[in-house]
């Protein structure tokens, strides 16, 4: 307490003491639920959730609810590249049959939630090629490259390498809720596990790289001007 005495010490006023400042700081967060509920159409169709990963900030959440056959390669590619760019928490969930691209997409995700009774297929890809002899060879001989990068870049560590041989050489694997989960927990422990040994090899090249050597700062010295005697 902080007592104040007028001039003549005979009356006394008590001032409130508040031993601390309080400030009060608003956040606000925007959740944004998509339904993909259909197969995957052409990409200006999607042009909304694509743009909204692009710009949603750091604290919203982006929900994707998903119940899809699959469809265009180019589209999902396209949305799981604004995923991985994305500021936003971006949850996906599983809530029917999800095939083909749709697991790509599930599996971009921050965050997965599984209901019951859902099921996921994984395949694949289906397309074909038009042109001359030699444009068709080519262009089936860089697809077939390109889909082996891509798959593995998805699926693992969800699936085994062994798995993602079996797809593409065109079996399909079918996955119920219980395995799932379990997939998805081995998955983030991997991935974790992944992230720590990059880390720590980090810390070890800095550990190891050469100091900068001190530079040593320069005295200013006065310049000294001889004096003539005339």
């Amino acid at each position: 307490m902080a007592n104040t005495f007028d001039g003549n010490d005979e009356t006394c006023e008590t001032e409130k003491f508040i031993p601390f400042t309080f400030i009060h700081q608003e956040i606000t967060q925007n959740i944004y639920h998509y339904y993909i509920s259909t197969i995957i159409d052409a990409p200006h169709y999607y042009v909304d959730i694509i743009n909204r990963l692009h710009t949603a900030g750091p604290n919203d959440i982006v929900h994707l609810h998903l119940n899809t056959d699959g469809g265009y390669m180019s589209t999902g590619i396209q949305i799981i590249n604004a995923m991985n760019a994305s500021q936003a928490h971006v949850i996906a969930s599983v809530e029917g049959e999800v095939s083909s691209m749709g697991t790509m997409i599930f599996l971009a995700a921050n965050e997965f939630l599984v209901h019951e009774n859902s099921v996921l297929m994984f395949h694949n890809y289906t397309g074909g090629v038009w042109g001359k002899q030699h444009e068709q060879i080519a262009a089936i001989e860089s697809s077939k490259k390109w889909t082996e990068d891509f798959l593995h870049r998805i699926y693992y560590p969800f699936m085994t390498t062994e798995e993602i041989d079996r797809l593409l050489k065109g079996e399909d694997i079918y996955m119920h809720p219980p395995e799932v989960i379990y997939r998805l927990k081995v998955m983030q422990k991997i991935r974790e596990e992944e992230y720590a040994d990059a880390q720590a090899e980090i810390d070890l090249e800095l550990e190891e790289a050469p100091k900068p050597k001190p530079t040593r700062k320069k005295r200013a010295t006065k310049k000294k001007t001889a004096s003539r005697k005339r």
